[in-house]
């Protein structure tokens, strides 16, 4: 059996937190935060809680708008209102900021991970592409920049294309203006591309691909903008091409990295899904959903399912590969209100559970069935029962590498682990684990009694015998009696402790039985 257990991480007075982000391949949790009269901060954490292992330094009255990871490196990126953006390590505590002096507030960012390359978009529409150097940041240069016609960059992935296809379809697409080039240049560029005298080019950037990636697949931007278009920002030679048009501002766009296709959603709530190959687009799917725009995500749950939430009381989970899709609705059955609903989205790939932040404060986990993945859609899935929190939801993530899920609250952080529930029975008496420092203590006999009894240390196992309470952690065996009166509520009452760093602890009789270090002790009560 396993349940929620909230750790809190340790909060300044006042502070707000802004984003949260886990590490991709390791188990470490960035909140950005901004304190009012302070700044904005990043505080790393792990999967434990409590307090951070490495705060940045305190950028003076700016909010991080943006954070992002490093693929695979301990490198965080931090995006600012002011348009500057801090590359951090928090592993060896360095700490680099860079940026172009036109810069504005930060839009979106995203990381090429094999050239360790980083995307940034501000919201004058200006794009710049960084080179990191991971081990020296402050060698860190621009690669190229770019400036988008009349919006916004809003949301950037990756993806991966062929780049037989890239090179063929780059004459037949629009091209934004490329910064590094002067009018001279960009006229000659247009001259050769219209003369089709443009093999030279050709051969350059296939040289390039080549160095970058041995395979005949190239990785590519993708960036969507505030008036719906979607674009192709090439690393390898700092072009950018057009190639869709949407009715809407684009709100988000999602790579099915083993498909060659990619997800849109906009301020319309139209989904979309794009077929590309090579700087070209089409539209396979287009769907009008309705819900709330400000809460309209999706999250990918395997190489062709989706889920969306639209802050309404169901969410809908899409099998794009065999075009099958469902709603999934809360229900009062199962512990939520009649006007409760999902305001934002997790996927647990450890648990293959996805799990709802609600606006009532609580998590909606719907597991996968596995004996039931060749069936539709609608029998795979199940509700579990609701999880509260006692937080304002804002945001809810799983951990991409153990079962913790963080949830931010806005003004206060928690992470839950999923781990096993503590319990124990005897004739007259039960302990059942029910948080992270607190033991349910039930009377099975009449009259029916259970009582919540708070712990000062996360308990490792507990035991009862007769009248007899033990728990133990990882340093301590404490020991306590039971109290069971007509007159007063039933509790327990501290009696004695030890040191131990026992592994279990029986109790049977005056006698103590603990498991240390591969050895059984015996103690007795007296």
């Amino acid at each position: 059996m396993a349940m929620l257990i909230s750790e809190p991480t340790e909060d300044k007075d006042g502070t707000e937190h802004l984003c949260l982000q886990w590490h991709p391949c390791r188990d470490f949790l960035a909140v950005s935060s901004y304190r009012s009269g302070h700044g904005g901060e990043v505080n790393f954490f792990t999967k434990k809680g409590g307090k951070s292992f490495f705060v940045s330094k305190i950028a003076q009255n700016v909010r991080a708008t943006k954070i992002a990871w490093h693929p695979s490196e301990t490198i965080l990126a931090v995006g600012w209102d002011n348009g500057r953006i801090s590359i951090i390590d928090p592993l060896n505590k360095l700490e680099h900021d860079i940026g172009e002096r036109d810069q504005d507030e930060i839009c979106c960012m995203q990381w090429e991970e094999r050239n360790s390359l980083l995307l940034v978009g501000d919201k004058n529409g200006l794009l710049v592409l960084y080179a990191v150097n991971l081990n020296h940041l402050e060698e860190t240069k621009r690669h190229s920049r770019n400036q988008m016609n009349d919006e916004l960059p809003v949301d950037i992935c990756l993806k991966r294309l062929k780049s037989k296809s890239l090179l063929e379809s780059q004459d037949h697409t629009s091209v934004l203006k490329n910064k590094e080039l002067d009018e001279a240049e960009e006229q000659l560029l247009d001259a050769i591309t219209k003369s089709k005298r443009y093999q030279a080019l050709e051969s350059s950037v296939e040289e390039a691909i080549t160095t970058t990636d041995n395979t005949d697949m190239v990785t590519v931007f993708i960036i969507g903008g505030s008036k719906g278009s979607i674009l192709i920002y090439l690393p390898q030679n700092g072009r950018v091409h057009k190639i869709f048009q949407a009715e809407h501002g684009i709100r988000q766009i999602l790579d099915m990295p083993e498909r060659i296709f990619l997800l849109a959603i906009t301020d319309g709530l139209m989904f979309y899904q794009i077929t590309v190959e090579g700087t070209k687009a089409t539209e396979k799917i287009r769907v009008k959903l309705t819900g709330k725009r400000e809460q309209f995500s999706m999250i990918q749950i395997d190489s062709d399912t989706i889920a969306l939430c639209y802050g309404e009381r169901d969410i809908r989970i899409w099998d794009l590969k065999n075009e099958d899709n469902a709603l999934f609705r809360l229900t009062s059955e199962k512990g939520y209100g009649s006007t409760e609903n999902v305001i934002c989205l997790s996927y647990s790939p450890k648990k293959d559970c996805i799990s709802g932040g609600t606006s009532e404060g609580k998590i909606a986990n719907w597991r996968r069935r596995r004996e039931l993945r060749d069936q539709p859609i609608d029998q795979q899935w199940r509700l579990q029962t609701a999880t509260g929190t006692g937080m304002n939801i804002h945001t809810v993530s799983w951990s991409h590498t153990t079962t913790a899920l963080a949830v931010n609250g806005i003004h206060s952080v928690s992470i839950f682990r999923d781990d096993s529930v503590l319990m124990h029975f005897d004739t007259e008496y039960a302990g059942v684990q029910s948080g992270s420092q607190a033991i349910s203590l039930l009377r099975l006999i009449d009259p029916l009694e259970t009582q919540e009894i708070q712990l000062p240390t996360p308990p490792k196992g507990i035991y009862i015998f007769g009248k007899n309470f033990g728990v133990w952690d990882e340093e301590q065996v404490q020991l306590y009696e039971i109290k069971n009166s007509s007159n007063t509520p039933l509790g327990i009452q501290p009696v004695s402790s030890f040191s131990a760093a026992t592994k279990y602890v029986v109790i049977h009789g005056q006698s103590i039985f603990t498991l240390d270090k591969e050895k059984i002790n015996i103690r007795t009560l007296q």
